[in-house]
């Protein structure tokens, strides 16, 4: 993941410091999220597209059954189950409805 080092240097005392623009285990995650829920009867591509103030990650089809844009972050509907245990199992993320709030915190104590 070296091209996801973008940072921005500021001054501690007498040292630099470095805050990445996007920590690596958010990008993990959101990459394997992408993976594991996407529909793969659907022939298209995963797009990634960055911006100044946010990444997205933008996966081809629609959403699974039950989930509308109002539920998303409170139902969980496994389109690969078999894919999620595996990409858990060898830690690529987080179990179960705890993305979110890992990533919330790791953008929290990184000050963003």
């Amino acid at each position: 993941m070296p091209d996801w080092k973008e940072s921005t240097e500021i001054a501690d005392g007498l040292y630099r410091r470095n805050i990445p623009a996007y920590d690596e285990r958010i990008i993990r995650e959101l990459y394997a999220n992408a993976l594991v829920h996407r529909s793969y009867t659907v022939a298209d591509d995963i797009f990634i597209n960055v911006h100044p103030d946010r990444v997205e990650f933008v996966n081809p089809g629609q959403l699974p059954l039950g989930v509308t844009e109002n539920n998303i972050l409170h139902k969980s509907v496994k389109r690969n189950e078999r894919m999620a245990n595996l990409f858990f199992s060898l830690y690529l993320m987080e179990r179960e409805g705890s993305g979110y709030d890992k990533m919330y915190e790791v953008q929290l104590r990184n000050g963003k």
